[in-house]
C-alpha cells in the first residue's frame, strides 16, 4: 500500500517527521479519547536492515504505534471515525477505508491514510482482546555510518541506554 513516490527529499525532511508525529500523536489520543483510550507503544526510528544488518542505523524509517482496548465494536468504530475525521481535516488523504463487520477474528476495520512520506494505518482488530491501533510508518532512508537513531520522548523506551539511541546517554 505504500506510495513509493513519496520518499524523503532530504535528511531535514526525515528529521522533521519526529516533530510531526510528536504533535500528531497527542492530538490523535485526544480525538479518540471519548471512545477508546489510546497510549503510545512506540515512536522512534527503526532499522530497515533486519537482524542480519551489521550497521542497523545506516538505513532507518520512522515507526509509531498508538494502541487501545475498545469496550465493544461501537467504541472501536467511533474511535476510528473520530481519528479519520481529525486526520482528513488536517489534509491527510484516505487511501483505503475497508469494513468487514462479520469477521470474528482479524481486521474488522482498516483505514489507511497518507500525507507526504508518512503513512497511517488505523485498525480495529478483533481478537482476545480487541484492539484499536494507529500505526505510523515512513519509507526507509539511508544514513551515514555515524548516524544515531532517534527515539521520541513520547516513546515508552525513551531514556533507556542503547548504543544506537543517544537518549539513554
Amino acid at each position: 500500500m505504500s506510495n513509493q513516490t513519496d520518499k524523503f527529499s532530504s535528511p531535514e525532511q526525515f528529521a522533521a517527521v519526529q516533530e510531526q508525529l510528536e504533535l500528531l500523536f497527542p492530538a490523535l489520543e485526544e480525538s479518540a479519547a471519548s471512545s477508546v483510550e489510546l497510549s503510545p507503544q512506540m515512536l522512534s526510528e527503526d532499522s530497515c536492515l533486519g537482524p542480519q544488518g551489521g550497521e542497523p542505523q545506516t538505513q532507518t524509517s520512522w515507526l509509531g504505534v498508538l494502541r487501545g482496548l475498545p469496550a465493544d465494536d461501537a467504541a472501536a468504530n467511533a474511535a476510528i471515525d473520530a481519528l479519520a475525521s481529525h486526520l482528513q481535516s488536517d489534509n491527510w488523504t484516505v487511501v483505503v477505508d475497508s469494513d468487514t463487520p462479520d469477521v470474528k477474528i482479524g481486521k474488522a476495520r482498516l483505514v489507511y491514510l497518507q500525507q507526504g512520506p508518512v503513512n497511517l494505518r488505523l485498525t480495529h482488530e478483533r481478537g482476545y482482546p480487541d484492539i484499536v491501533e494507529v500505526l505510523a510508518t515512513t519509507p526507509c532512508m539511508d544514513h551515514p555510518q555515524d548516524h544515531k537513531m532517534q527515539r521520541s520522548p513520547l516513546d515508552p523506551s525513551y531514556g533507556k541506554s542503547s548504543r544506537y539511541y543517544p537518549d539513554g546517554a
